[in-house]
């Protein structure tokens, strides 16, 4: 028997080139999940999100349907499928679950004011997206609380000298309201 084979055996030396291996690659891939982690926390202050998303022909038309950005559209005579790309910043969120794909968009290059952002919020469903909440806001935050199993969403506006903070629960169906349909959305003061 040689001295080599007695301190490292060859199932050892097999075991730790399989080690050297396998460790990188599970490494890469828990770079990726943070790499890839849900942006919560949107501010007016960024030009863009962390991760952002392009929009597609079915975020655009469910923006599209929005009165103002209607108006700029018929203003700049531009159709839904020409919206430019840097009107706006998207990031993909997860209202209900990982396996659906909701959106976070603000306004880029308008629907922005000193301390504020237009905000747009938009679920996907079978027909495409719908837009669920709309907010005029300087932050939007995505909660960990849900409510009907879509989560809570606190929106924060800044004044001059206070800031104030609404939360907002989401529903998954529309309601009826005297006769009219109501949003999907029910601002909660806090």
């Amino acid at each position: 028997m040689n001295l080599a084979g007695v301190l490292l055996p060859k199932s050892f030396v097999s075991s730790l080139l399989v080690i050297s291996l396998c460790v990188p690659a599970s490494l890469a891939q828990e770079e990726k999940k943070i790499e890839f982690a849900e942006q919560t926390s949107f501010s007016c202050e960024e030009e863009k999100f962390d991760h952002p998303v392009p929009l597609d022909e079915s975020a655009k038309k469910a923006l599209a349907s929005e009165q103002s950005i209607a108006d700029l559209l018929r203003n700049q005579k531009l159709s839904v499928e020409s919206i430019p790309e840097d009107w706006f910043t998207a990031s993909e969120v997860h209202l209900s679950s990982p396996a659906e794909a909701d959106l976070v968009v603000m306004g880029a290059h308008f629907a922005r004011g000193a301390y504020t952002s237009t905000f747009w919020v938009l679920r996907k469903l079978q027909g495409g997206y719908r837009v669920v909440l709309r907010d005029n806001a300087h932050d939007v935050e995505l909660q960990k609380t849900r409510t009907n199993g879509l989560r809570s969403i606190r929106s924060v506006i800044v004044a001059l000298r206070s800031a104030q903070r609404l939360s907002t629960n989401l529903m998954e169906k529309p309601t009826k309201l005297q006769g009219a349909h109501h949003s999907l959305m029910r601002p909660r003061p806090r």
